[in-house]
Order: structure tokens, then sequence, then C-alpha cells
């Protein structure tokens, strides 16, 4: 009798495992999550929970003083930068930074490290904000945390694959970095964007937020259809190599976003990190 091995058994019993082991969301995200989108909350209530986290607070300033932001002088306080970017765009990214600090990262089946993972995020965040920032800001503030945190599902996949295809794995997903996604179903049944919904399901996560990671395989909307070329276009792979860059305009064209825009992104994007 053959016996017929099933993957994605296995990783589901495995996924439940690792759940059942990650750090509860910390109170800065709770009250960060209060306070967003409430009209009535001042930048001084901001102020105060965010100085409970110092990762946070330096993420913030170093964000504030990047060339992207095109701010004319040196930002040297968190309340200046509060005020520059705005109350939901600074909480937004503190949830994000806050989520990326509680998880103890696997990245041992791709050849990535953890900092090269989440400088990734950052990278892909500020093409975003380059591509939507003219005419859709009510769309930036709906992708901030998403787009900061949709691949956190990866940091997983190298902890809970099956070992015995782990060098398969690693082999294709360097031979073709541009179906990375595809090649994690392929070998565990579930992309890194649904490990991502298993985790912030599990955290009781905003569902408007994991509704939207949740169809970047198969975009609904026009927010999930934006982070699916953002993720192709920073692979953990080969990020912003010219394939991942023509594969992203192919996107980005089939699901009739601003192609046109997008190029311009990237040419402003590519400047900007020449220059930095």
């Amino acid at each position: 009798m053959v016996i017929i091995f099933n993957y994605e058994k296995f990783f589901m019993t495995k996924i439940e495992e690792e759940l059942r082991k990650l750090p509860d969301l910390s109170q800065t995200v709770f009250k960060l999550q209060k306070m967003q989108n409430n009209a009535d909350v001042e930048i001084s209530q901001v102020l105060e929970v965010l100085q409970e986290n110092s990762f946070v607070v330096a993420k913030i300033m170093k964000m504030a003083n990047s060339k992207l932001f095109g701010f004319s002088n040196k930002i040297d306080t968190l309340n200046n930068a509060v005020s520059l970017y705005g109350i939901n765009f600074t909480i937004s990214s503190a949830i994000s930074e806050s989520i990326n600090n509680i998880l103890n990262p696997n990245l041992s089946l791709y050849p990535i490290t953890a900092e090269r993972f989440f400088y990734l995020g950052d990278e892909s965040t500020k093409l975003m904000l380059l591509w939507l920032k003219k005419n859709d800001l009510l769309l930036i503030e709906e992708l901030i945390i998403p787009c900061f945190i949709s691949k956190i599902g990866t940091l997983l996949i190298s902890k809970l694959v099956n070992p015995k295809v782990k060098a398969d794995f690693s082999f294709d997903i360097k031979q073709n970095p541009i179906r990375i996604f595809d090649l994690e179903k392929k070998y565990t049944g579930f992309s890194s964007f649904e490990i991502t919904v298993m985790i912030l399901e599990n955290w009781k996560f905003n569902e408007k937020i994991i509704d939207i990671i949740k169809n970047i395989d198969n975009p609904k909307s026009k927010q999930s259809a934006v982070l699916a070329v953002l993720n192709i276009i920073f692979n953990p792979i080969l990020p912003f190599s010219k394939d991942s860059l023509l594969e992203g305009l192919k996107l980005a064209r089939k699901y009739n976003l601003d192609e046109n825009r997008l190029k311009d992104a990237i040419e402003e994007f590519a400047t900007l990190t020449k220059n930095n």
C-alpha cells in the first residue's frame, strides 16, 4: 500500500502549534488601535503612547528624516514628526513596527537576513508612498499597516516546512524568485500572505486589514492589488531587479492600476536610493 504524505495537513498542524507560541500583542498596539481613526484623539495622547516603545520612536524619527518625505529641515523631535506625518499615518507606522519587533524571525530557507527582510518592508512602503502620494491619501492610510506586515508569515515558513522538502524549496525559490509566493503554496499549501492572515486572526487584529492581506494572492480590491504589485517588486530573493520591476508593471496593468504613475515612482525611488 502506498502512503501519500499530506504536506498541507502537516504544515497546518505545525502552524497551529507555532500560533500558540506567539507572544501577545503589546499594550502599545492595543492603545494605538483604539486611537486610530478617532477624530477626537490629540497629538499629546499619541506621543504619550509612542514614548512607551523606544524602537518605535527610533523608527518614526528615521523615517521622518528620510529624503522620501522631502521635509526641508531636520526633524529632531517626535512631536514635530507626528505633526508633519499626521496622527493616522504615525499610528499605522508605529503599529507595524511594534508587530515586527515581537516576532522571532527564522529565514533559514531564504537567502536573506532578518534585517534585510524588514528593510525590504520599509522600501516597499516607500515606493507605495511615491506611487500613490498625489491623489490617493486615503488609500495610503489604509495600506500603511498591510504594506509593512503583509509578509510576516514568511518568518514562520522556514521553521515549519517539512524537512523532506526543505532543500527543494530553497533551490526552487532561488531559481524562480518571481514565483516565490506560488512556490510557497506548492510546497506548503499556503502562501506567506495566508500565514500572515492566520497570525493576525490569532491576535484578533483589525478585520479590514486582514481582508486586504487575505486577497493579495487573488486581488478583489484596489488595496490588495497594490500590495500584490509591491510584493512582487520587493520579493525577498531579487527585490527591485529588472525582472521583478517588469513583472510588477505587468501586474499593475492587469489589475487596472496606474502603470505610468508606478513607472514615475520607480524612477523617483531609484534616484532617492542612489543619492541617499
